[in-house]
């Protein structure tokens, strides 16, 4: 998600929004009273048919024909709203099921019959139709029947026991994305990745802000292409629209589209978890499970769990050994550690948290030490719901303040110091930032053993048993080995089709014979070994791992023989 996660000064990055603006489409009824279907009588007011009735009776009753359709489409609407409100009151999940049947039959018969909301199957390949209406998505009332239907019914998470680990806990992998198909195409990733690493638990998008018909499509998209092929385990979490920033008087001023992960994490822990017994003031479901926020923007390399315990699998800095803590535990959280050190301490912490705030005891040392943070970040349920609730609480504060890009990940620093949980922080969990021979804060050292000759190999199929990885690959920023590039923004949005083309491979011994980079655009700089490695596995990884997503997706979804399996697209040429 982030252009630059070790940012060391407190400045504005320059970012990009990855929300499409869609496309408009609306219902339409006509009446045919005419026999040449334009909609008015063919004949004289005072002629007769030959029924012998006036052609103004049948225009009467082709009214009341019209408003008949439209009041049982309206009450059709309110059944499903009344019908997912008791659900979410604690329904049982057989007759969840039951109405998930009822919704789809009226979805299948009611979106797509007026193109509205189903998948596009016009060249075969599944992907979104984000056609929807002209009214913003701050407009789209929070109360219809395909929005409670989306994301008030609780999940079937607890139903099963394999999701269990072997501590008795289970994990629940979540990340937050809007509705565009720009993170999309992430999120299809992400999912493939966590199946190819058996990420352990459930791995749930959380998706915010969708329009009815978004919500209806991605949600068939979703079942269709993940559960279906992927397993039940793999879940879609649709909530409100949350970035919009207020002023004073709670009129819409401005988007922040970042503000998705702190209230979708809300609002998922409240109605994807749900509370004990239903009373909101009691506490949330199995509270000692494991919450592991991460970004779209991420690829698995390897399971993330909760248990910090085995050397091989954990490089974190020497500032951070002291009172070392290895498993996720209630008032134990851990995270990915992030290049801001404790510039949190800099912000009005009287305004943002209280004059009594404990973040305001926070020493210079400390904060460094334990909440220069960012995801993945790992907490027990109870843990993360308490961040969550400051989260939410003082980042509108923060961004008003500091009205850019990190506002949110200042502000969940700024929530931890306040409910005093230190966290423990890790750098293997993640690689992105590819400047310098330093490790810089991330898990780089673990890529020391691997042969520079092996590397573009390995890093396409990452094999934890053979070399010690890291956790994540972040591809939030532009990398490049010689003139081999993958940059986000650049990424076809309908990668994953039937269609389109696998991407093409760097040569086995791209690290080796490589000394500099030239990204599209871009003049060639010259490149240390260190920083080729670290380029190329990059460069590699992302490129395998977006090609085994597309093999998958092929092989379960295109008529055999009719997926493009040619290796031809490469974004260093894409215009």
């Amino acid at each position: 998600m982030r252009d630059n996660p070790t940012l060391k000064q407190r400045k504005a990055p320059k970012e990009t929004s990855g929300r499409s603006q869609n496309g408009s489409s609306s219902r339409r009824y006509t009446s045919r009273t005419g026999r040449n279907g334009s909609g008015s009588a063919n004949v004289n007011a005072n002629a007769v048919n030959k029924g012998g009735l006036p052609a103004w009776t049948w225009m009467i009753l082709g009214a009341l024909l019209l408003a008949g359709f439209v009041y049982v489409d309206h009450m059709t609407h309110e059944s499903l709203h009344r019908k997912a409100q008791s659900l979410n009151n604690g329904s049982g999940p057989a007759e969840l099921n039951n109405f998930n049947r009822l919704l789809d039959k009226f979805t299948n018969g009611n979106a797509n019959g007026n193109g509205s909301g189903g998948t596009n199957k016009a060249n075969g390949n599944g992907g979104i139709n984000n056609s929807q209406d002209n009214k913003s998505k701050a407009d789209v009332h929070a109360e219809s029947a395909q929005e409670v239907a989306m994301h008030a019914l609780k999940s079937s998470i607890y139903e099963d026991t394999s999701l269990i680990g072997a501590d008795g806990r289970r994990s629940h992998l979540i990340f937050s994305t809007d509705c565009s198909e720009f993170q999309h195409w992430q999120s299809y990733l992400m999912f493939h990745s966590a199946l190819k690493v058996n990420q352990p638990g459930s791995v749930t998008r959380i998706a915010s802000g969708c329009s009815d018909e978004e919500a209806i499509s991605i949600r068939k998209w979703h079942r269709e292409h993940i559960t279906k092929k992927m397993g039940g385990r793999f879940f879609l979490h649709l909530t409100p629209h949350f970035s919009n920033v207020k002023d004073a008087d709670g009129q819409t001023i401005g988007d922040y589209k970042f503000f998705n992960k702190p209230f979708g994490l809300l609002h998922w822990l409240e109605h994807g978890i749900g509370f004990d017994n239903g009373d909101s003031s009691g506490p949330l479901k199995n509270e000692d499970d494991v919450v592991i926020l991460i970004d779209p923007d991420m690829v698995l390399l390897r399971p993330i769990t909760g248990d910090f315990s085995k050397e091989r699998d954990v490089v974190i800095g020497k500032r951070h050994l002291e009172n070392r803590r290895f498993k996720v535990e209630h008032g134990s959280p851990f995270a990915q550690k992030y290049g801001f050190g404790s510039q949190w301490r800099t912000f009005n912490l009287h305004d943002i948290a209280g004059a009594d705030s404990p973040a305001k005891l926070v020493s210079q040392k400390d904060g460094g030490s334990f909440y220069p943070v960012g995801p993945p970040y790992l907490g027990t349920v109870r843990d993360m719901h308490s961040i969550a609730e400051k989260w939410t609480e003082f980042v509108p504060r923060v961004h008003k303040e500091y009205p850019y890009l990190l506002a949110e990940m200042f502000a969940f620093c700024i929530a931890a110091a306040h409910l005093e949980l230190p966290h423990q922080i890790v750098d293997s969990l993640m690689i992105s930032n590819t400047n310098g021979d330093g490790p810089g804060g991330e898990g780089w050292p673990m890529l020391d053993a691997i042969p520079a000759g092996e590397l573009c190999d390995f890093a396409k199929k990452p094999d934890h048993e053979k070399y010690a990885i890291p956790s994540v690959i972040h591809y939030c920023q532009r990398y490049a080995i010689q003139e081999w590039f993958f940059g986000k923004r650049k990424m076809d949005k309908q990668f994953f089709t039937c269609d389109s083309p696998l991407m093409e491979e760097p040569p086995s011994d791209i690290v080796p014979s490589s000394d500099w980079k030239m990204p599209p655009g871009g003049t060639r700089k010259d490149l240390t070994p260190i920083v080729a490695k670290k380029e190329g596995f990059m460069v590699c990884g992302v490129i395998g791992a977006l090609n085994d997503a597309a093999t998958f997706y092929k092989k379960h979804h295109c008529p055999e023989g009719e997926g493009n399996m040619s290796k031809t697209l490469n974004l260093a040429t894409k215009k």
